[in-house]
C-alpha cells in the first residue's frame, strides 16, 4: 500500500513538473511572440519615418530647384530690359544725329 501511494505521489509530481514545464513554455512563447510585434512594429515606424524624410528632402529639392528657375528667369528678363533699353537708347542718339545732321 505504501508502494502504491509513494507510486502515486510520483507520479502527482511528475505531472506537476510537466505542467510546470508546459506552463514555463507557453509564457516563453508568448514573449518571444511579443518581442517579435514589437521588432515589427519598430521596423514598420522607422519606415514610416524614413518615408517622411524621403517626402521632406524632395520637397525641399524641388523649392531649391523652383527658386533657381525663378531667379535664372528674374536675370533674363533684367538682361532683355537692359538691351532693349540700351537699343532704344541708341536708337534716340541715331535719330537726334541724324536730326542734328539735317538741321545742319
Amino acid at each position: 500500500r505504501k508502494e502504491k501511494e509513494a507510486k502515486a505521489a510520483a507520479k502527482k509530481q511528475q505531472e506537476e513538473r510537466e505542467r510546470a514545464a508546459a506552463a514555463a513554455a507557453e509564457q516563453q512563447k508568448k514573449q518571444e511572440e511579443q518581442e517579435a510585434q514589437r521588432k515589427a512594429m519598430q521596423e514598420e515606424e522607422a519606415l514610416v519615418q524614413k518615408a517622411r524624410e524621403d517626402r521632406e528632402r524632395q520637397a525641399a529639392e524641388f523649392a531649391e530647384e523652383q527658386r533657381k528657375r525663378k531667379a535664372e528667369f528674374e536675370e533674363t528678363e533684367r538682361r532683355k530690359q537692359a538691351e532693349q533699353a540700351a537699343q532704344a537708347e541708341q536708337a534716340a542718339q541715331a535719330e537726334q544725329a541724324a536730326q542734328a545732321e539735317q538741321a545742319a
